[in-house]
């Protein structure tokens, strides 16, 4: 762990504090770096100190926002005070890392990211670079001396030894092609059925990491085993007994049933499991579901998903109606609303 991260938090703190501007008037990452060096100086009575020395200023009235201004801290105040020898120090190499990640966590631009990475290697700070450049549509991006893609980034995320990212292997499994393997720097290749797995080992209850995986099996694949190991105790729950009845071995129809019992709010599981049923299906909560209600279900949380309303319209009998989103519609109405959907994305792609 690279300790200059002290001095890099003083430096911002500092720095903040010799501009003279109005503490009121301080812009929001303004606000995050004074709040983040408070939190770091070791004890919550070094907090009240700074703060107190703010505000101690009798010509300063809170009344008059507009007159509290920052002022230079005293550099006895910055220094790290004494201890005794048997005085428990709190400022660990743990906490120094957390508040690094909160700090990069923060971090509005590009630019503040690469300051972190370069100044700490911050394994976050890889991840949250890799997003952002997802974000803006950037191939590459110069870090530490050398142009690094978003796989690059995640790699350096994921081979920390300290730091393991369930998001990170997923986000890298997103981007790897089919049918490549990416190598780590220790040697071992991963393609992106690995990486998922190796997610869903880090994070069992995450939704979304079961719903990615369905979308990653080889050609002709049918099951795939989970690295899940079930809790040591008793009663199971019921998601523990589903699991432990299929002795690992799971299907696309599982993984859906996984997605859903983890993340009800996963619209795209509800209609793919909907394609794979003929008639119901039992959730692994209990609830029976049949196609009609799970395809309804998809199109209540994502409205705009044209797909549904298609595959819904087809199933419907000419002489039905079902209700959605608290109308009454016909096969007909649906297919109507599938085309409105379906052009009103187009229209924004």
């Amino acid at each position: 762990m690279n300790l200059s991260y002290h001095s890099f938090y003083i430096f911002n703190f500092r720095s903040l504090f010799s501009k003279g501007t109005s503490l009121f008037a301080m812009s929001l990452q303004e606000k995050k770096i004074m709040a983040i060096a408070l939190s770091t100086f070791g004890c919550f009575q070094a907090c009240i100190t700074i703060f107190n020395y703010l505000m101690k200023d009798k010509k300063v009235s809170l009344e008059k926002k507009s007159e509290i201004k920052i002022i230079p801290l005293p550099t006895e105040i910055l220094k790290t005070p004494k201890r005794k020898k048997t005085e428990k120090v709190s400022f660990t190499t743990s906490t120094i890392k957390n508040d690094i990640r909160r700090l990069a966590s923060h971090a509005s631009s590009k630019e503040e990211l690469i300051e972190i990475i370069e100044k700490e290697h911050c394994p976050d700070a890889f991840a949250f670079l890799a997003r952002m450049m997802k974000m803006s549509g950037e191939k590459t991006v110069m870090v530490m001396g050398k142009e690094m893609t978003q796989e690059d980034l995640y790699l350096e995320t994921i081979e920390d030894g300290d730091h393991a990212d369930p998001l990170s292997y997923c986000n890298l499994a997103i981007l790897l092609a089919k049918n490549k393997k990416i190598q780590l720097k220790n040697g071992k290749e991963m393609d992106r059925q690995a990486l998922l797995l190796k997610a869903i080992e880090l994070a069992p209850n995450n939704g979304r990491l079961f719903y990615n995986l369905s979308e990653m099996f080889f050609r002709g694949q049918k099951t795939i085993l989970l690295p899940i190991e079930l809790k040591d105790k008793e009663p199971l729950e019921k998601v523990d007994i589903y699991l432990k009845n299929k002795g690992m071995l799971v299907d696309k129809t599982d993984l859906y049933l996984l997605a859903i019992h983890y993340d009800s709010s996963l619209s795209l599981a509800y209609y793919d499991l909907a394609k794979r049923i003929d008639t119901k299906i039992e959730l692994i909560d209990g609830t029976s579901m049949d196609k009609k209600e799970l395809l309804v279900k998809c199109i209540e949380l994502n409205p705009k998903y044209y797909r549904a309303y298609e595959k819904l319209a087809v199933i419907l009998p000419e002489t039905e109606t079902i209700q959605l989103n608290g109308e009454t519609a016909t096969s007909e109405m649906l297919l109507e609303l599938a085309e409105k959907k379906k052009k009103e994305k187009e229209g924004t792609a």
